[in-house]
């Protein structure tokens, strides 16, 4: 039994078991609980009670190598070296607790009391509420920032940034197994390839290590951006050089992009500087860092970790104490993987078993400022508001821009005035649907062209995370709900009321606390990716197109090699008419192409925005809200410049609706249902 202690301590206290005195709490508690239940002298699992048990139910109260409160009972723990620690009372046995009928039945009430009311477990989480999560390299794992976070940072936050940046693609590509060292390698295996180590694993060098290896090949991993003489230089911690791409070839080739402000793996040659003279050229490392120049000959992005292994979670989708991954970290504020996963799975499944609402509407680019985007959204809210009660969805997430132009850009666009305009007449379009506004909730996440960001940047990108539209515009659409939520007489549940809800962009949902995280971003992404893009051999782009309205739906399962890229199959609808087919599946097409290589340059990044700061500035000590690892169980990506497709890659099931209205349908309205219980989503259209 002591092979449990130790998984127990091990993956609970991490390094600290011994420095902070962790471990000694632990086994205090577990001693405790095993004498409290009756236990002897001599640990033998065949017999009453099991040691098994005790860890499984402590196990889901650890978090960190601390033990916390159970509600109601508790006392402080007089043999802890920290004593500001409090334990659970264990005047009963836990295990008993366990097998107690009442225990069991007062548990199962209090669910299937919240069975009727889902909205409980909703929660819309604003990216400058989410707690400030920095990857420590010397302890390998996450921890809470010490610092607070501010409008106006230092220049130091700055590269602190980039370090928490790098310092978690590294982590990432250092825990796949192309990259780990294996156990049972026979020694007579030699591979052939020099950035191969004999052990038949990627090695990864750092800049700083190429001096004076001239003419011999490496793997880096690094960001790639351009100087200010223009050249492309790859920088990772330790120092800066020099790429030359003229033979470099992307792989996949010609499924991912590749742009600066990317952190990239790049494979190649190092040649050392054999020119005399100080002035930076091709053949110089930027600044001097390294001399000489880094001869790519492929370019790959970090391999993708599924949400499963970063948080240590087993196949059978509860948390395993014996399962590595980072599942004691609270990252968004919900509770920890280990403290609350496996209760709240339970009571997910509870949900998919009876007729509750699950369903998410999801749309984007609501111009407001045009009567065709106007009536395409009442034709869709008009739609659902004539469904049973039972069938109304749970909340509405519209998406903006809601203005075509940006607000109090100047006088070519629209003023303050005319932007409070549009919202009054959306006010009186959610007035004419009573039964939504009484029972569903309204997130509205902005875009580039609303206030106030819009007043200064004047259509430029501006700095993310952006906060919500001020309330000084929405004080008629939050007085229709006031106005329904009074007088309503068809709530379909008393607890929870129709509400509406100004977060930023982006935006993070939660759903059943850490089980169900969705990730809402409003950005050009694709456009700015397309523009770029590095220009490597035999890559070929495609522009896209928003004009058709194939559900593009890719494969649930992932692909196993997360190197290689994931098949996309497509699916046609048969509402269209035949004559138009052909044009249709070449136009579906492209757009697949574009949207998997959307996915793939973004997911692989585990990061929102993987450009220059010149390109989309970033709130420093807030980019943390930016960051995608672990991944989201879901991605929604509002990118109008794709038409909308629904795929699923590693395990991230990522959407993206469009426009509501494209300009080339201009009588024709697309959005996106969501289901969070079974993970599927399929593409709506509606003529009006």
């Amino acid at each position: 039994m002591s092979c449990c202690n130790t998984d127990f301590v091990g993956s609970n206290c991490g390094r600290g078991w011994r420095e902070d005195g962790l471990a000694e709490i632990l086994l205090d508690e577990v001693a405790r609980t095993w004498k409290n239940a009756g236990g002897g002298a001599i640990v033998e699992e065949a017999t009453q009670p099991s040691l098994r048990k005790i860890l499984d139910s402590l196990e889901s109260r650890v978090s960190d190598g601390q033990l916390h409160l159970l509600p109601g009972k508790a006392h402080s723990n007089t043999s802890s070296k920290n004593d500001d620690l409090l334990v659970t009372d264990t005047s009963s046995a836990l295990y008993d607790k366990m097998d107690d009928p009442n225990s069991r039945a007062s548990t199962l009430a209090s669910d299937n009391l919240l069975l009727s009311d889902p909205g409980k477990w909703f929660r819309v989480i604003n990216a400058f509420e989410q707690p400030r999560v920095i990857y420590d390299s010397d302890r390998r794992h996450f921890v809470m920032s010490p610092f607070s976070s501010s409008l106006l940072p230092s220049s130091c936050d700055r590269i602190e940034t980039f370090r928490d940046r790098y310092n978690r693609v590294y982590q990432r590509v250092l825990r796949n197994n192309a990259f780990r060292k294996p156990s049972n390698i026979s020694p007579a295996f030699r591979p052939t390839q020099s950035s191969l180590s004999p052990d038949g694993v990627y090695n990864i060098t750092f800049v700083s290590s190429l001096q004076g290896r001239n003419s011999t090949s490496h793997l880096l991993l690094g960001l790639i951006h351009l100087s200010p003489s223009g050249g492309l230089y790859l920088s990772d911690l330790t120092g800066t050089i020099a790429l030359s791409i003229q033979h470099a070839k992307g792989v996949p080739a010609g499924e991912t992009w590749f742009a600066p402000g990317m952190i990239l793996l790049v494979d190649g040659i190092y040649e050392e500087q054999t020119n005399a003279g100080t002035q930076t050229s091709a053949t110089c490392g930027y600044e001097g860092n390294v001399g000489g120049k880094f001869v790519v000959l492929s370019v790959a992005g970090p391999p993708c970790e599924r949400r499963e292994v970063s948080l240590g979670i087993s196949t059978s989708g509860y948390a395993s104490i014996s399962h590595e991954g980072f599942g004691w970290m609270d990252f968004i504020g919900v509770g920890s993987e280990r403290t609350e996963g496996n209760r709240l799975r339970r009571l997910k499944q509870k949900y998919s078993v009876t007729e509750t609402r699950t369903k998410l509407v999801i749309m984007s680019e609501i111009n407001l400022d045009s009567q065709r985007n106007l009536e395409g959204l009442r034709n869709v809210l008009k739609a659902y508001d004539a469904l049973p009660l039972a069938r109304i969805p749970l909340a509405f997430l519209l998406i903006g821009n809601f203005a075509q132009r940006p607000v109090m850009g100047g006088n070519e666009f629209a003023d303050s005035i005319d932007y409070k305009e549009h919202f009054d007449q959306l006010a009186l379009v959610l007035s004419d649907c009573m039964r939504l506004l009484q029972n569903s909730m309204f997130i509205f996440v902005p875009g580039d062209n609303d206030p106030w960001t819009s007043c200064f940047c004047v259509g430029a990108a501006p700095p993310i995370p952006r906060g919500p539209i001020p309330d000084l515009f929405t004080s008629r659409v939050r007085h229709a709900f006031n106005i329904a939520n009074e007088e309503g007489q068809n709530f379909l549940s008393k607890k929870l009321k129709g509400s509406a809800i100004w977060t930023t962009n982006p935006a993070r949902l939660s759903i059943f606390g850490p089980v169900e995280e969705l990730v809402v971003f409003r950005d050009d992404i694709s456009e700015r990716l397309r523009r770029m893009s590095l220009d490597l051999e035999g890559e070929t782009y495609e522009v896209p197109t928003t004009t058709t309205g194939i559900n593009y739906l890719g494969d649930q399962d992932a692909c196993s090699n997360t190197m290689d890229c994931t098949k996309i199959s497509l699916t046609g609808s048969d509402q269209y008419p035949s004559t138009e087919s052909d044009d249709i599946q070449g136009n579906a097409k492209i757009n697949i192409s574009v949207s998997h290589k959307l996915v793939k340059s973004l997911l692989d990044q585990g990061h929102l925005s993987p450009f220059p700061t010149t390109v989309r500035p970033v709130m420093w000590d807030y980019a943390t809200a930016l960051h995608l690892y672990p991944l989201p169980t879901t991605l929604i990506l509002a990118d109008p410049a794709v038409g909308p497709f629904t795929l699923t890659y590693e395990g991230c099931h990522v959407i993206n609706p469009g426009r509501l209205v494209a300009d080339a349908s201009p009588n024709r309205a697309s959005w996106v249902e969501y289901d969070f219980i079974t993970h599927k989503s399929c593409i709506h259209e509606s003529q009006f």
